[in-house]
């Protein structure tokens, strides 16, 4: 493993099919002897893009936080054929089952994963979603235009990317810029920085994880408590997301955090740390519930990521 600015980049998690998921190791500098914290990344993003935040959630929690990359950040890592919330808490099973993990931190569609596999588990870890990304009573149509699809399949990246930033309003105030102006911001952020060529590669699987949410019409099971937080000022269907789910679960609580954006759990903030253990602390895992062997996604013909 490699060992960047106290970061172990180089771990790698075996699934059932073959394919190795790259990690991020976050280790603090004094150990409470907890089991690893798995923290699951939200859409158009990589595990590289929580390396603020990290550090400081592992020092809350008293050991490793790790970071795994999801499939679909690119080529190299394609998500399966089948790819549904389903197989994507499938690979979070397994890799809670892997890693021994503790408790689970979800942002963003990471958070709908971790809400889906938790349903699989109840009681069995601890959990904290914050954004997480769901769709009661159709909140997020609205979102989804049939242009996604058509401009990305074209390769048209610099639109395509630009309609989706917009769309999902994610991006604060960059979100309201003009389309024009968002194709010029993106195609720079794609030309000349890694952290515009990972979102840029992301796009395809980032709209197949949109797709997932919207095709997925029958209920799946919620876990019985856990903790949804909120961005202040995040996107209003999301709080939209965690007040259905609290309403048909009252053991899971819901905090809204005043003047946080989206991308909250991607910054260096120690008080969202600490908020987050805490409440993985106030929920935590029922010892007598035996935790499930994850099945994983079924086998598929994909080459190992090199």
């Amino acid at each position: 493993m490699v060992l960047l600015m106290g970061v172990r980049t180089g771990r790698r998690i075996q699934m059932p099919d073959g394919v190795a998921l790259r990690a991020d190791v976050h280790s603090p500098r004094r150990s409470l002897g907890r089991a690893p914290l798995v923290l699951v990344h939200g859409t158009l993003v990589s595990r590289r893009d929580y390396r603020a935040f990290a550090p400081l959630l592992a020092r809350a929690w008293g050991g490793e936080v790790i970071v795994y990359d999801r499939r679909g950040r690119s080529d190299v890592l394609p998500q399966l054929p089948e790819h549904s919330l389903a197989s994507e808490a499938a690979d979070l099973l397994h890799v809670v089952s892997a890693v021994g993990a503790g408790g689970v931190l979800g942002h963003s569609y990471g958070g709908t994963v971790t809400l889906y596999a938790a349903g699989q588990a109840p009681d069995a870890w601890p959990w904290v979603t914050y954004d997480a990304a769901l769709n009661p009573g159709g909140v997020l149509q609205e979102k989804w235009k049939p242009e996604f699809r058509e401009l990305i399949d074209a390769g048209a990246l610099d639109d395509g990317w630009a309609l989706l930033v917009q769309g999902l309003g994610t991006a604060g105030a960059v979100s309201r810029l003009p389309l024009p102006l968002l194709r010029v911001a993106g195609h720079a952020l794609s030309s000349a920085t890694p952290v515009g060529r990972r979102m840029y590669a992301a796009l395809p699987g980032s709209l197949r994880e949109m797709e997932s949410i919207l095709q997925q019409t029958a209920p799946f099971p919620l876990p019985r408590r856990g903790l949804m937080l909120n961005g202040g000022l995040s996107p209003d269907y999301f709080h939209d997301a965690s007040a259905a789910v609290t309403l048909s679960r009252p053991g899971i609580e819901h905090l809204s955090l005043p003047g946080l954006l989206h991308n909250g759990v991607m910054l260096p903030l120690t008080s969202l740390a600490r908020l987050v253990v805490r409440g993985l602390l106030r929920h935590p895992a029922d010892l007598s519930f035996p935790t499930p062997t994850p099945a994983g996604p079924r086998p598929a013909e994909q080459e190992p990521e090199q």
